[in-house]
């Protein structure tokens, strides 16, 4: 019979972190004799290869498996002639008890030895079969005639759906439930070898995220076997989602695969909402808020927001009027210790984790800190929930994936779903599409920048340039990296001193 090959890809299986069964030092050779061992897996919810009907499951010449003792390991890579349809055979020097994971790229793990297994079912997944199945085995330890016996069985949950009219695709799930479908999960084994009941208490994360830019008429997600709510599917093109929704009260169980709702024929559209109470536009897989921080309009010199230098995560001046800031009398408590000097304004010693000499402690490219941490972020100690700053990808992801157009009236850019007869993907503020503002996905005021570091306490020309942070070090570690534009530009990666004020437009996953 054909074999249709289901894709196999093990992209993210680096992500997968293997904790428990690791007792000493392993190594992955012994001296011990050859064992002979012959494996098998249970259904059509255990390997990466199905027939025509996707009902059969086989093993493929080049698959790799990790085999482990209570001491070392060892990782076989199978041969055509190790394979007899459902069944392989391999030999191996470990000794004892055995256990194995399929494929052997989604653990770390070098020695086992205490009866289960812990890995991490990721937030974000790429849709191949073969990583949705993440598969485990052991021996039996009671019956000695299967003790080179290994039955492989799937211990996640599988999620198959289709969207086959769509060609760049992001898919969302997120559960109405307490109980988390991603995160850390335990498998357990029972006497003779065969599986028990996972434990997931130590799930987190309710949101999956499948990227793929690949078109496939199948994906597969892996999920914790647990008892849900409501379980929404959301399906994205471009910048335009589709929502579909499965009935209350589902259960997903271990080693099923499940069938999801198909999106082919939906309308789409552009996703909005709010979290704790701000508003966003969702644009590729990150929810923009439509404002600023502190601001109370989105146009006009009201929308600029509050001013902050990078990883302050509250703002150090009571009021500003006329291109002058009134700067707090005293240290405010994010900001650290050290001397405070109100009259300079934005300057080195008024910066967290900064000297008067501009030497920091923190983010300094040697600790390994490159990205803000939540306590140094202000959209997420401000804003609160899962309010963040945004990186300088996610910046450029969005200059990227919407279309510029600056407006002279209300001094800014107004976003926009790219059209086809305006240099779609091209963000020099040139472009010849017809827009109207009512369309637009966002505005991002012209809002300048304060510098005090040469005694002034003021911001720059607001209504012509705009500054926005990013969450990430810039290199030199002295600066950090923002959004810059002016009005015939705009550059979403630049970088400068970390004492500058800026303003903050907060996003969330």
């Amino acid at each position: 019979m054909k074999k249709t090959i289901i894709l196999a890809s093990v992209a993210i299986a680096t992500l997968f972190a293997f904790s428990s069964c690791q007792k000493e030092s392993p190594t992955n050779t012994s001296n011990e004799g050859i064992r002979v061992i012959t494996a098998t897996f249970d259904n059509n919810g255990t390997k990466t290869a199905l027939d025509d009907d996707g009902t059969t499951p086989e093993w493929v010449a080049g698959d790799v498996l990790r085999v482990l003792s209570a001491t070392a390991y060892q990782d076989v890579t199978l041969a055509a002639g190790d394979i007899t349809g459902n069944k392989i055979t391999f030999t191996t020097t470990l000794t004892g008890t055995l256990y194995a994971v399929y494929p052997a790229s989604v653990t770390t793990m070098e020695s086992c030895g205490d009866g289960n297994i812990t890995f991490t079912i990721p937030a974000v997944q790429d849709g191949s079969f073969a990583s949705a199945n993440i598969c485990v085995a052991k021996s039996s330890t009671t019956d000695e005639t299967n003790k080179d016996n290994l039955m492989f069985c799937n211990a996640t949950a599988v999620l198959a759906f289709s969207q086959t009219a769509v060609t760049n695709k992001v898919l969302g799930v997120r559960v109405e439930a307490a109980n988390a479908i991603v995160g850390p999960m335990t498998v357990g084994f029972k006497a003779d070898g065969t599986l028990d009941t996972p434990t997931t208490s130590s799930l987190s994360g309710q949101l999956i995220r499948v990227k793929s830019s690949e078109a496939k008429d199948k994906y597969y997600i892996a999920a914790a076997p647990v008892a849900t709510g409501r379980i929404e599917f959301e399906y994205q093109q471009a910048i335009k989602v589709a929502t579909v929704t499965t009935e209350a009260g589902k259960t997903l169980a271990a080693n099923i695969i499940y069938a999801c709702p198909s999106m082919d024929g939906e309308t789409y559209e552009v996703k909005k909402g709010t979290i704790n109470g701000h508003d966003y536009v969702q644009i590729g897989s990150v929810k923009w808020a439509t404002m600023n921080i502190g601001a109370t309009t989105i146009t006009g010199t009201t929308g600029y927001g509050d001013y902050f230098a990078w990883g302050a995560a509250e703002k150090a001046y009571s009021d500003y009027s006329s291109y002058t800031f009134t700067f707090l009398s005293s240290r405010p408590s994010s900001y650290g210790t050290g001397d405070w000097d109100k009259s300079s304004g934005f300057c080195y010693k008024n910066t967290p984790y900064c000297d008067e000499t501009g030497v920091y402690s923190k983010y300094t490219g040697s600790d390994s800190k490159y990205v803000l941490e939540p306590k140094d972020d202000a959209a997420h100690c401000i804003w609160e929930s899962t309010w963040r700053m945004p990186t300088g990808g996610e910046f450029d992801a969005l200059c990227k994936a919407t279309y510029w157009k600056w407006d002279d009236t209300d001094e800014g850019y107004y976003v926009y779903v790219p059209n086809p007869s305006a240099d779609a993907g091209k963000y020099n503020g040139n472009g010849t599409g017809e827009y109207d503002k009512s369309d637009a996905l966002l505005f991002f005021p012209s809002a300048y920048q304060g510098d005090g570091c040469d005694n002034w306490i003021w911001y720059w020309w607001p209504g012509v340039e705009g500054f926005y942070w990013t969450s990430t070090l810039g290199n030199p570690s002295e600066h950090a990296n923002f959004l810059h534009f002016t009005k015939g530009a705009v550059a979403p990666n630049n970088g400068s001193f970390r004492y500058f004020g800026c303003s903050i437009r907060p996003v969330s996953d």
